[in-house]
């Protein structure tokens, strides 16, 4: 028998593969996180650096300690021991590494990737500079269009997130995105990508046939 949860899964993935493919992404479908893990892995090759946003999508898969044990220079932000300027200095760099794997806030079926970010390391390195972006997305983060992505972003992803982070954000005790204003406010940095940047012809979204990160 059909599992019907199964099936409207790998429907709406490869939905969604095939409008990121019209869009220019080099999009896959993967029907597990376990497939997910190693195409990300035979996708990278053996690249001297990678750099990673602040995605749990992409943590969970065990991806950080892959390239770290392999000898890669692993450019992780969520190195608690760092200084501030070291900080600093990993997100400047993130920006020319050889890959960079993120996640998304939200991907549309029509092909377009949402992104809602506080300090825009994530966001600009997903748009320019690494030679080879590989983003990670679970079913759960696949919305028809633009406007309810963005409405995911803010009222499901960013209040997960700043709990997570115990933020200062209003949202991460009330759960509901409070449109705050400043100092607090986490969400600053909007981005939509409608088709595959021109800089960056190296492109890969693997949509993962599970739910992954928030």
């Amino acid at each position: 028998m059909t599992d019907p949860v199964r099936k409207y899964q790998d429907l709406r993935g490869q939905k969604c593969v095939q409008a990121l493919q019209r869009n220019g992404f080099k999009a896959l479908y993967c029907p597990t996180a376990k497939s997910a893990r190693e195409e990300v892995i035979r996708l990278a090759g053996q690249p001297h650096s990678v750099g990673f946003g602040g995605s749990v999508t992409v943590r969970n898969l065990g991806l950080v300690d892959h390239f770290r044990q392999n000898g890669c220079q692993v450019l992780d932000i969520w190195d608690e021991n760092l200084s501030a300027k070291e900080l600093l200095n990993i997100r400047r760099a993130t920006l020319t590494c050889d890959v960079f794997l993120a996640s998304a806030n939200a991907v549309t079926l029509d092909g377009c990737i949402i992104n809602l970010d506080g300090t825009g390391n994530r966001v600009s390195a997903s748009i320019f500079g690494p030679q080879k972006i590989i983003l990670v997305v679970g079913v759960n983060k696949i919305v028809p269009d633009v406007a309810t992505g963005i409405a995911r972003t803010r009222q499901v992803a960013a209040p997960q997130n700043y709990i997570r982070k115990t933020s200062p954000a209003p949202c991460a005790e009330t759960g509901v995105c409070n449109n705050c204003r400043m100092p607090a406010k986490e969400c600053r940095v909007l981005v939509i990508l409608e088709a595959v940047p021109k800089g960056t012809p190296d492109y890969h979204v693997l949509v993962v046939g599970e739910e992954l990160g928030y």
